[in-house]
């Protein structure tokens, strides 16, 4: 997981550099076709192998995610932002509701290698729709000139919305990864989690496509303070649990919350961004979801080792208040990137 996470928090300022001085549609297609072509190298079976796999795949997990989010923001109106970049966050939903249980379908019916090809296969056919689609136009300006090499590589207009990104997502772990270990502290079978997993997806989806419109119909700060509280009653829910469909209720507020949260910090993201710089912007926005992925799996192991439950569910609102405290300190901040965007017109 490491040899996944260092490149693809290290690499990303670069790559949206690249974005921003080279091509969008470049990057996004390199990224595409690395996700897929990569895949069979897992079917290699040696340890050194799957390292250097997971090294190349998080360098082009980086770029994929980059050069996607920035034909987000080139072609979503600056009206509907907030609701693009839902529709955008809501393919990991669909993808984690189907293809687990399609993986596992494929193992059992075609032997390890199966589930391997199809990834290879659906990676593939996404370049060759990046490729050959002229649905996606490439434009990518030239980068300002006279900037300092750090300017240049993280967007200062979106540090805050990376903050704010990688205090919820500290919380994403403890209900997409740990959920097993919380069923074994409490002697629940671990196939009563398929309809856990369930649950979240469909959740997942429909706060995607209910709250979508609603994030470009309030200020930014209200969505931001809106997802904290949504997750702060989830962390509460999952804190007395004892049956898998209690912290199920709990996942579907987290649903919820993230579905407030992740758009609306994206789009303060595009909104304090030129034109020129949305690749910078992007990849700066969206080390934020990588560091609270790999900051979170590893400080909730750690809690959930030495303390057990409910212990990193009650720890995990202290994220929660330093989003609410961030937004209201800042609040003026997301207010003015909500304007300059609404009136920007690239």
């Amino acid at each position: 997981m490491a040899a996944f996470s260092a490149p693809s928090v290290v690499l990303r300022p670069f790559i949206g550099q690249l974005v921003d001085s080279w091509s969008r549609r470049g990057v996004h297609l390199l990224g595409t076709a690395c996700l897929g072509l990569i895949t069979l190298l897992y079917l290699v079976p040696h340890l050194a192998t799957v390292l250097v796999a997971r090294v190349i795949h998080g360098t082009g997990w980086a770029a994929f995610n980059t050069g996607g989010g920035t034909t987000v923001a080139e072609l979503a109106p600056a009206s509907r932002r907030g609701e693009a970049a839902g529709i955008y966050n809501l393919m990991p939903g669909l993808a984690n509701m189907a293809m687990p249980t399609l993986g596992l379908l494929l193992l059992e019916s075609g032997g390890f290698a199966a589930p391997f090809v199809a990834a290879a296969l659906l990676g593939g056919t996404a370049a060759l729709v990046l490729k050959l689609g002229p649905f996606l136009p490439d434009r990518s300006p030239s980068p300002r000139r006279g900037m300092r090499s750090w300017d240049a590589l993280l967007e200062r207009s979106a540090i805050l919305p990376m903050g704010l990104d990688t205090l919820f997502t500290l919380t994403t772990t403890l209900f997409w990864v740990y959920p097993p270990l919380f069923a074994r502290a409490h002697g629940i079978p671990l196939t009563d989690l398929a309809t856990y997993y369930l649950l979240l997806g469909v959740a997942l989806v429909t706060a995607r496509l209910v709250v979508g419109r609603l994030i470009d119909r309030v200020a930014r700060s209200t969505a931001l303070l809106a997802g904290a509280a949504v997750t702060s009653v989830a962390l509460g829910v999952a804190s007395v649990a004892d049956t898998a469909l209690v912290l199920a209720m709990a996942g579907v507020f987290h649903s919820f919350g993230s579905a407030l949260i992740t758009p609306a910090a994206m789009a303060v993201a595009i909104d304090g961004s030129s034109a020129d710089r949305r690749g910078a912007a992007i990849a700066t926005w969206s080390l934020g979801y990588q560091v609270g992925i790999g900051v979170g799996a590893v400080m909730w192991g750690t809690v959930i080792d030495r303390l057990g439950f409910p212990a990193p569910y009650l720890l995990a609102l202290v994220s929660q208040a330093l989003l609410i405290g961030l937004v209201v300190w800042r609040r003026d901040d997301l207010g003015a990137a909500i304007h300059s965007g609404h009136l920007q017109r690239d």
